[in-house]
């Protein structure tokens, strides 16, 4: 099997703020449950993280694991197909809460925000916690497999060495008051130009660029545990004031049609009226359509505020 193709870009000094807390349920939850097509997407990564440690798990992990597959975790921590398989979670017990998943057009690239309550331990950290995820799936002739993976469990700083072909983003640290110029390098050219139609004022303006470069399935999940689609991403976009991209690892499928960026992001931003600026990683799916990479899903790990509860009545 062709392997994925890993290019590391160092731009520039990589930062993060780590996210405070645990995280929250997803908003808003189906409350039917989660989507059945999405938990048969899911299923297949718990049952194997569920295994005993050994042969038999990283091999199923292997083979369930696109060859672009990237994790992304709250401390930073980024591991490919084979780091994950070799150094996986332990699963004792999980219950999938909801799952919200999207389709391209085509069928062939699932994005799922989802949460779940897992009994588990990562890094050496046993705990149990409910948190959302955002994963991307990909039909190949063998089936459904997973592309990325962003956790948004609250974890530690990172104390064990993830796989050496992806470096983990840097501890949080102090930040210059200047933004560095967005990367030039065409591979980038799909996030550079997400950012760059976030920092237009709100209006017909902004909202044609975004149109013109989400995809149909585009879903995005904070870090509040709200989770936007299209739809509601063009009604509500977040106000990028200044933006600086550092430390991109990029991965994609043998075909070049997926595309898999995990890069951190310093920000001077308001989203959901909240204006501050940090730094914290990111994971982005973007799909080739004719040769335009169009953003499929984003992993934000900036941390927010939990959204205000509805008003009664």
């Amino acid at each position: 099997m062709p392997s994925a193709r890993i290019r590391r870009i160092l731009i520039g000094l990589s930062l993060v703020a780590l996210l405070p807390g645990a995280a929250l349920a997803a908003d808003p939850a189906p409350s039917a449950g989660p989507d059945p097509e999405a938990a048969m997407l899911v299923a297949p990564f718990y049952e194997q993280l569920s295994l005993a440690p050994g042969a038999e798990k990283e091999a199923q992990l292997l083979a369930f694991l696109a060859p672009e597959y990237q994790l992304l975790r709250t401390n930073g921590v980024r591991m490919d197909a084979a780091g994950y398989a070799a150094d996986p979670a332990l699963i004792l017990s999980w219950a999938l809460v909801s799952a919200v998943r999207t389709t391209s057009p085509e069928g062939d690239l699932a994005i799922v925000s989802y949460v779940v309550t897992t009994d588990s331990t990562i890094d050496g950290v046993t705990q149990t916690t409910t948190a959302p995820r955002l994963a991307a799936f990909r039909q190949t002739p063998e089936g459904w497999r997973m592309s990325a993976l962003a956790n948004f469990t609250a974890l530690p700083p990172a104390g064990a060495t993830p796989a050496p072909s992806i470096p983990p983003v840097a501890a949080s640290g102090a930040t210059e008051p200047s933004f560095a110029p967005a990367p030039t390098d065409p591979e980038l050219a799909g996030v550079v130009a997400y950012y760059r139609a976030l920092t237009l004022p709100d209006g017909p303006e902004k909202v044609a660029a975004l149109d013109a470069i989400l995809a149909p399935e585009f879903q995005v999940l904070r870090t509040n545990g709200r989770n936007l689609d299209r739809t509601a991403f063009l009604a509500e976009p977040a106000l990028v004031h200044a933006f600086e991209l550092t430390d991109p690892v990029i991965t994609e499928d043998p075909d070049g049609m997926v595309r898999i960026v995990t890069f951190t992001a310093r920000t001077d931003s308001t989203i959901e009226g909240v204006s501050q600026v940090t730094t914290a990683p990111r994971l982005m799916v973007l799909r080739n359509v004719a040769g335009t990479w169009l953003v499929s899903g984003l992993a934000n790990l900036s941390p927010l505020p939990a959204p205000a509860p509805s008003p009664a009545g």
